[in-house]
């Protein structure tokens, strides 16, 4: 039975879906091989700097300011 995703690689994986980055660009972003962000993304749970160099390598618009 697979393991349950935690909020980390369900965070990546979306971001990276809408933002359409494949995990080879988000490893080249992030200088992790791809190999290693699928396996971030589907087995180990990224935490601390890992997780930021991801998030890091996929590029989002800055959010819009509430008025």
């Amino acid at each position: 039975m697979p393991r349950k995703l935690t909020f980390r690689q369900l965070l990546l994986s979306n971001l990276a879906l809408w933002y359409g980055r494949s995990q080879k660009e988000i490893g080249a972003g992030a200088g992790i091989p791809q190999k290693r962000v699928s396996q971030h993304l589907r087995g180990a749970d990224p935490k601390g700097e890992v997780f930021e160099r991801l998030l890091a390598a996929i590029p989002c618009p800055p959010a819009v300011p509430v008025r």
